[in-house]
């Protein structure tokens, strides 16, 4: 859910352009730096905005992963 909710807040309040506060966010949740993945790097992160896009292809998971928790809570 927390990385649900992170992704959300890069895509509602920053477009999906990478920034280093959800770089950190998301390294912490995941244990992937995404800084060092060299199609990000050769996109020119930091100094260029980036779009991240790759958990868009995982939402449908996500959401259905965020429904079953919340159904199976007391």
């Amino acid at each position: 859910m927390q990385q649900f909710m992170l992704c959300r807040h890069l895509y509602a309040h920053n477009s999906g352009i990478l920034d280093e506060d959800f770089v950190e966010k998301y390294e912490n949740l995941t244990g992937v730096d995404i800084s060092e993945d060299q199609v990000i790097k050769g996109l020119g992160y930091p100094s260029e905005d980036v779009y991240f896009f790759a958990p868009l292809k995982s939402i449908g998971t996500c959401i259905e992963n965020c429904e079953q928790f919340i159904k199976n809570l007391p």
